[in-house]
């Protein structure tokens, strides 16, 4: 196994030879100096100084803005990578370790933005691409934010690039969101757990699988601050009120084909909350498995775990729908 950190978090790669490991940490360092809000130089930096301004950016750059359009679209503006500028006055301007004092959404109340592409209310408000020249532009008081889906999308590049070139199985770990493809060299199936939001160390699953499949988790409960008013907040921006998420789910697991399903309507789903998001994700994407922990503690999980697990075991007290 190679471990490393970048992009704000631990990766873990295994079942790969050395040669083809160093090669996807190459990539996905590459990728964080293109992709970070926190790096004055990177691309995404720079498109948000220049905002209003065509830009011509790296190929990677602009398949990872589409990607990001595409997961607006696709979830009626519930993933919303154009929340940069909220993340910004709110204090959260660096990454988060490195925080010297906590950011206040109580603060912030300005700038607000609509949550979905409508005929009143175009994409274009926000970015326009060109494809040809790979050119981008901004709209003046949009800045892009797209840590919610920039780890998966590389993770799942490399995933695709390396079983074209014909590794035949292997596993990506981006901070806790996995892709694997094929069987674990030594045990046939990928073990992967599910860990508890709480501060336990213990899981509320345990999922073996083989073949594509991607596993990804959003919670509540991994970055949270005090405010200076004594209130407990988090990161996960619910678009529609302008503040953090405040549904009855504090963790939620998404089962996919690829990384970038599974992150982004993982987010969804935890801004939705359970009444709302789980008769959602069955209209959006009926295809997609869920493992998820609400704030009294019951761990509710979909039922085709089947399609994505060989076998599976979720916690005992757990509500199956």
């Amino acid at each position: 196994m190679n471990t490393f950190h970048a992009m704000n978090t631990d990766f873990l790669l295994a079942g790969l030879t050395q040669t083809k490991a160093a090669a996807v940490q190459i990539s996905i360092q590459e990728a964080q100096h293109r992709f970070s809000r926190f790096e004055a130089e990177s691309e995404i930096s720079r498109i948000n100084r220049h905002s209003g301004q065509w830009l011509t950016v790296s190929e990677l750059t602009f398949q990872l803005l589409q990607a990001a359009i595409d997961a607006y679209e696709e979830t009626d503006g519930l993933f919303h990578p154009f929340l940069g500028e909220m993340m910004q006055q709110i204090g959260y301007d660096r990454s988060f370790e490195h925080l010297n004092a906590p950011p206040d959404w109580g603060t912030f109340r300005s700038a607000r933005v609509a949550v979905a592409p409508t005929a009143d209310c175009p994409l274009s408000v926000y970015l326009e691409l060109e494809e040809k020249n790979s050119q981008v532009r901004l709209t003046p008081g949009v800045s892009l934010d797209l840590g919610g889906i920039a780890k998966g999308w590389i993770a799942q590049q490399n995933c695709d690039r390396l079983q074209l070139e014909g590794v035949s199985s292997g596993l990506i770990d981006a901070g806790g969101d996995v892709v694997l493809w094929g069987r674990h060299p030594q045990h046939t199936l990928w073990g992967v757990g599910v860990a508890s939001p709480g501060s336990s160390g213990s899981d509320i699953a345990a999922l073996w699988c083989e073949g594509t499949t991607a596993i990804a988790t959003s919670s509540i409960v991994k970055r949270r601050w005090r405010t200076r008013t004594n209130k407990d907040q988090h990161h996960i921006i619910d678009p529609r009120s302008q503040g953090p998420a405040d549904s009855d789910l504090l963790q939620v697991t998404v089962l996919a084909r690829d990384l970038i399903s599974a992150e982004q309507y993982a987010k969804c789903l935890l801004i939705l909350g359970s009444q709302t998001g789980f008769a959602w994700l069955q209209r959006k994407k009926p295809t997609l498995a869920f493992i998820a922990v609400r704030s009294d503690g019951r761990v509710i999980s979909s039922d085709n775990l089947h399609w994505y697990c060989s076998e599976w075991e979720v916690q005992s007290n757990a509500n199956v729908i």
